[in-house]
């Protein structure tokens, strides 16, 4: 049968270019008479690891992969001369929420699913001067949520862009509310966004 075999991993998984065919990835691929890529690259985080399982389902065209995953103490570096680096730290936070919408469909509990603030990098003041058709831009160029089931996915009007609802009464409602509030929103705001938002959807799901 024909198939194909992507090996992922850091250097104890990597093809050495100097002595190539003598990795396990070479031999397990003869010995099934596969097609063989290795993407495996040395020094490799785990964070890099689950890139290379990413790259490899979107564009390799896998049937089997074998993954190695390695020590839990290696760090990304971003070599730009900044050592923080949020699209980086935003990316590896991609891949917890999805294991944790993994984790609660594997237990059988429904969901909904808002990566509003998330997608908006804490940018508030920047995203009421964005049509809905810039932020569909936004979101679609930014990260995808198709490991989420369409029906639990909020994708525009999470809770961060109730703010809007308030700067319509409030010059300043981040620095200089006009309202007792915790947590960035008035009252009145949560609740238009759990009657107008949350609620319907909530009924869709179930």
């Amino acid at each position: 049968m024909y198939m194909k075999l992507v090996v992922c991993g850091c250097s104890w998984s990597s093809r050495d270019n100097t002595h190539p065919d003598t990795e396990y990835g070479y031999f397990v691929s003869n010995h099934f008479g596969w097609e063989y890529q290795n993407i495996a690259r040395v020094s490799g985080s785990n964070f890099n690891i689950r890139l290379q399982i990413d790259y490899a389902v979107k564009h390799l065209n896998p049937d089997f992969i074998i993954v190695n995953w390695t020590t839990p103490d290696r760090v990304d570096w971003n070599h730009k001369g900044n050592l923080y680096d949020t699209d980086l730290e935003a990316h590896k936070q991609y891949y917890m929420m999805e294991s944790a919408v993994n984790q609660m469909q594997r237990a059988n509990i429904k969901f909904l699913f808002c990566p509003n603030t998330f997608n908006w990098k804490q940018n508030i003041q920047e995203r009421f001067k964005l049509t809905d058709e810039e932020k569909h831009k936004y979101y679609i160029e930014g990260f995808t949520y198709d490991f989420v089931p369409e029906e639990s996915l909020q994708l525009y009007h999470g809770i961060a862009d109730a703010l809007a609802w308030d700067y319509e009464y409030m010059e300043d409602p981040i620095s200089n509310p006009n309202h007792n509030h915790s947590h960035h929103l008035s009252a009145k705001a949560q609740k238009r966004w759990a009657t107008e938002i949350a609620i319907p959807k909530i009924k869709d799901i179930l």
